[in-house]
């Protein structure tokens, strides 16, 4: 059963909206490559930087390890539109957890994993992911 929920709380702004829609075309494009280039995971950890709102920004280095980590399980993973859609609005909450209130980021967190775990995406990539997550929202949070 795949999880396509929608989530609750604020909408996000025009500009997020926008820059959450740079990172789902990432993630499109990297989908199903089988050489990811070094090109391609600079664009998406540059993305996943612009999706931070506020002060409070993830380090550079937690940001590359997700993007090397996203990009390696993405281009043999085989997530659908509303999972990609899903999973960009998902990092996009983990992202600002220095501005959300825990429950939403550990929300964000459950949805995430859920997406990732049901498209079949390599356990052991899945659980780099989530630990590159966790990490960047322990980061934010404790600098709150």
């Amino acid at each position: 059963e795949r999880s396509t929920e929608a989530r609750s709380g604020p909408t996000p702004s025009a500009q997020q909206q926008a820059n959450i829609s740079k990172l789902k075309q990432d993630l499109m494009r990297i989908k199903g490559e089988s050489e990811v280039t070094q090109a391609q995971k600079d664009q998406l950890s540059a993305d996943l930087l612009t999706l931070a709102q506020g002060t409070q920004k993830p380090s550079q280095a937690s940001v590359d390890k997700l993007a090397n980590d996203l990009s390696t399980a993405l281009a043999d993973g085989n997530l659908t539109k509303a999972e990609q859609a899903l999973l960009a609005q998902s990092v996009a909450d983990v992202m600002n957890s220095a501005n959300i209130p825990p429950e939403e980021v550990q929300a964000a967190l459950n949805s995430a994993q859920s997406v990732l775990v049901s498209s079949n995406i390599d356990k052991q990539d899945v659980q780099q992911i989530m630990g590159d997550l966790n990490a960047i929202a322990e980061e934010l949070q404790k600098n709150r």
